[in-house]
């Protein structure tokens, strides 16, 4: 079986939904991973997307920034919020595809959102940044959330 994902940083579903709605009408993909939504899970456009065929929804939201979703025409075996490297500001959520989506071999797709962080060494000997945390962090938590959610 043929399985496409999409995966779109989106900065506030409710603001782009117009062109997620043209996008997924083109390309038809059978996921979309949709990170920064920016929406509480109450406040999702869930309606819209199951009128575009995404009946099976994974929301991990909050107010203002961060969140991820992970929509599917075919349905979870499971899906579960977790935290980002320690974190429970609605920075990843999984969902596992099996059996019940025509799968012989289930997969367990994960969504991240991971903030820009600071400029690589390279850029930062280019120009001088403020940034939220240094280049290396940001390497050592994605290093730690890889070897957390690696399956046997």
């Amino acid at each position: 079986m043929r399985l496409t994902i999409t995966t779109w940083n989106i900065n506030s579903v409710r603001l782009r939904i117009e062109a997620v709605a043209r996008f997924v009408k083109s390309a038809r993909p059978d996921v979309l991973c949709l990170q920064e939504t920016k929406c509480p899970d109450d406040r999702f456009p869930l309606k819209r997307f199951k009128r575009l065929g995404y009946e099976h929804v994974a929301l991990n939201g909050q107010k203002g920034y961060h969140g991820v979703v992970v929509l599917s025409r075919l349905p979870f075996e499971s899906f579960a919020i977790q935290s980002f490297c320690g974190k429970t500001d609605c920075r990843h959520i999984s969902a596992v595809l099996g059996e019940r989506a025509g799968l012989r071999d289930p997969i367990v797709l994960h969504n991240f959102y991971v903030p820009a962080g600071g400029l690589s060494p390279i850029r930062r000997s280019i120009r001088s940044s403020r940034t939220s945390f240094p280049f290396s962090t940001k390497c050592a938590r994605a290093t730690r959330c890889a070897a957390g959610t690696r399956t046997g």
